[in-house]
């Protein structure tokens, strides 16, 4: 996927950059950077939420991982530790959220 958003760059930018004196590395740094950041960054960010999604439910059939502490929370009866792992998972989502809602915000 990050291959892809530097293939969607526009190589005007870059040459651009170049033509006015700048070294092959500055013309990357200041045409094709500032083009991607925001899209890898709401990328990465909404992997990273997928990811705890993903590990979640992996966990709950078995895997371990903070869904198996879900499963054996309730097999025990242990409620209050049960909900400060549901908890952590909400803060872990919405705070990634939070996070890549900005990068979403400036590519709008």
């Amino acid at each position: 996927m990050y291959a892809d958003f530097l293939e969607d760059t526009d190589p005007m930018t870059t040459e651009a950059v170049a033509s006015s004196g700048a070294t092959r590395f500055q013309a990357v740094c200041h045409g094709m950077v500032p083009q991607i950041s925001a899209t890898v960054a709401s990328y990465t960010l909404y992997r990273w939420e997928c990811t705890i999604r993903s590990a979640t439910i992996l966990g709950f059939v078995g895997t371990g991982g903070i869904g198996y502490s879900l499963v054996i929370s309730i097999q025990r009866l242990q409620y209050p530790k049960l909900v400060t792992a549901i908890a952590a998972v909400f803060a872990f989502v919405v705070t990634s959220d939070a996070l890549a809602s900005r990068p979403r915000a400036k590519m709008v």
